[in-house]
């Protein structure tokens, strides 16, 4: 402990022995025969230089170190006369979220010849000088993420020596250069992240590698997605500059189960023919990006299928009355059409996809009523249909299961008055019914949400006293009454709670953008909507 600059002690002070040297109840450390196995110092507040504490690599029995976290800085390099080995044993470390600088260049780690997973991530690790210095030894996970990493000198280094390696993370650095041809030696690697780099251009050759399951290349900048699937589970090329369809190769990829071409510039119909042969998808993501043609019919049979988003494309007609007919319970979970040009009502047949948790169908041209068997729906937590032409009254039954949080349906046609079936939804969130021609009075029940984070009823024409209930709401960050018949003043009490709203509420379509926290809205407040309520 003498090594250590400016620890938080809390953890260090409990490292005392008491009647025995054996330290089995020191906090973040394991002993297997009185001989320390493990070591988690992680988020301790420990800033010292890194060769002070190399010397824990050399226990005689330690397999896992974990050290995130902290303020470790100085070298890796390995120092002439340094007489420090590592333990036969060692498998496992962790030095990920500190201070380290130095070149990735004959580093001490490269010592320990039976280390098996190395994390490196989020320090400011600079380039090795050599091709063959990095040292990869018997690696087999190898995080090096978020360092600023530039150029491609790095893939040389980390390729070089790589037949043991499995899984490598290369994200949230500056690479470019990458080739698929750089892995032919790295016979074992199945998952491979370069997201978030420079890589551009036209990439093809990965459908030779049999062994990669997981390929990553989101937020880069390639162009072309080109023979890269045959033996791939899961395929993220989101986030880049992709103008083409999907290539009629993608046919072959039969063990793809995720594909993710969201936020590109895909066009042309929905690529149906390629498609239709991957049966075993469970994630289909194409949202953000300019396929049109319609929801195709032949995802009924897809019978894994767990998320589809064709969220902001072109695709119009009608939502397939089958999507979920061809199995039981179907395992469909989340359903995003936002912002496309839809027409139609949604069918009653939506039902039967038991198991969906999130529907977003915002932002199209849906007509009809809302069916009462939405609420047969014991897994939904999310239904936004908001800027439509939705008609009719809300159903009661719509609450039955009382799994709702999230209900956006502003901007309709809806008439009738606030369900009072909604009550029993204790976990409501977000409560949207504005912009629509609601009338009756806001019901005392309303109150009994006390998880409400946002009440939006503005641009109806509700009318009576404002309830007295709404000073139970603990978590209220948003409440807009405008532009209705009420009578009253909005509670005290609401002033005096800042309310702070979950990140995950604004997942579903693109509304609010991040947490917040502000002061409650009332009746006469004019000022600007907030930027993040402005993406509503």
């Amino acid at each position: 402990r003498s090594l250590i600059l400016s620890p938080n002690l809390w953890m260090l002070n409990r490292w005392m022995v008491i009647g025995s040297d054996v330290p089995y109840s020191f906090n973040g450390l394991w002993c297997t025969d009185s001989r320390v196995t493990e070591l988690d110092l992680s988020n301790s507040g420990l800033a010292c230089e890194f060769s002070y504490v190399f010397w824990l690599f050399g226990l005689e029995k330690i397999e896992t170190l974990k050290l995130k976290s902290n303020a470790f800085y100085g070298n890796l390099s390995y120092i002439e006369g340094n007489n420090v080995v590592c333990s036969n044993v060692f498998t496992t470390v962790d030095l990920s979220t500190n201070k380290l600088q130095e070149p990735l260049a004959n580093n001490l780690l490269g010592l320990c010849k039976t280390m098996e997973s190395l994390n490196l991530s989020s320090n400011k690790l600079s380039n090795p000088t050599e091709v063959s210095s990095f040292g990869l030894g018997s690696v087999k996970n190898l995080d090096v993420s978020d360092n600023g990493l530039i150029g491609d000198s790095i893939l040389a280094s980390v390729f070089s020596n790589c037949k043991n390696l499995e899984s490598l993370d290369l994200s949230h650095n500056t690479i470019s250069g990458f080739t698929p041809g750089l892995i032919r030696g790295c016979s074992a690697l199945g998952y491979l992240d370069l997201s978030f780099n420079n890589i551009s251009g036209n990439i093809s050759g990965f459908g030779d590698y049999s062994s990669l399951k997981l390929l990553d290349l989101s937020s880069n900048f390639l162009t072309d997605l080109g023979d890269t699937c045959k033996t791939l589970q899961e395929l993220d090329f989101s986030t880049n500059n992709i103008t083409s369809t999907i290539p009629s190769t993608f046919s072959a990829c039969l063990s793809l189960h995720t594909i993710n071409l969201s936020n590109n510039q895909l066009t042309g119909t929905f690529p149906s023919d390629v498609i239709s042969s991957i049966t075993s998808l469970r994630n289909l993501v194409l949202a953000y990006n300019n396929i049109s043609g319609s929801v195709p019919v032949f995802l009924a049979n897809f019978t894994n299928l767990e998320v589809l988003d064709l969220s902001s494309n072109h695709p119009s007609g009608t939502i397939p009355s089958s999507l979920c007919h061809s199995t039981s319970p179907h395992p469909l979970q989340k359903l995003y059409l936002y912002k496309n040009m839809l027409t139609g009502s949604l069918p009653s047949q939506i039902a039967e996809c038991t198991q969906i948790r999130s529907l977003d169908l915002s932002f199209n041209y849906l007509n009809g009523t809302i069916h009462v068997s939405l609420g047969s729906l014991g897994y939904l937590r999310y239904f936004v249909m908001w800027l439509n032409h939705l008609e009719g009254e809300i159903p009661n039954g719509l609450f039955h299961s009382g799994s709702l949080e999230n209900l956006m349906l502003d901007n309709n046609l809806i008439t009738g008055a606030i369900p009072y079936g909604l009550n029993i939804c204790n976990n409501f969130v977000w409560l949207s019914l504005s912009s629509n021609r609601l009338t009756g009075t806001i019901a005392s029940g309303i109150g009994q949400l006390e998880k409400l984070a946002v009440l939006q009823l503005e641009n109806n024409s509700l009318s009576g006293v404002i309830p007295l209930e709404l000073e139970n709401y603990k978590s209220l960050i948003w409440l807009d009454l405008n532009n209705n018949k009420l009578q009253g003043s909005i509670p005290v009490e609401l002033s005096k709670q800042p309310g702070k709203l979950r990140q995950e509420v604004c997942h579903v379509s693109p509304r609010a953008t991040q947490p917040a926290s502000h002061t409650v809205m009332t009746l006469n407040d004019e000022e600007d909507i907030p930027f993040f309520l402005q993406q509503c």
